[in-house]
């Protein structure tokens, strides 16, 4: 239960960031936001077991 909590802000805090840089470059931002859940994806398998 902690670590889904600490995901999530974890997730929350770092859609913050990339929403700041949004405008720099939309392909970095969808770069950025794939790798993003790929990596909770990966997290969460992991918790999961």
């Amino acid at each position: 239960m902690f670590y889904r909590l600490n995901l999530l802000i974890t997730r929350c805090i770092y859609l913050c960031c990339i929403a700041e840089n949004i405008n720099v470059n939309e392909n970095i931002f969808v770069e950025k936001l794939y790798s993003n859940y790929l990596y909770l994806y990966i997290c969460e398998s992991i918790i999961s077991i």
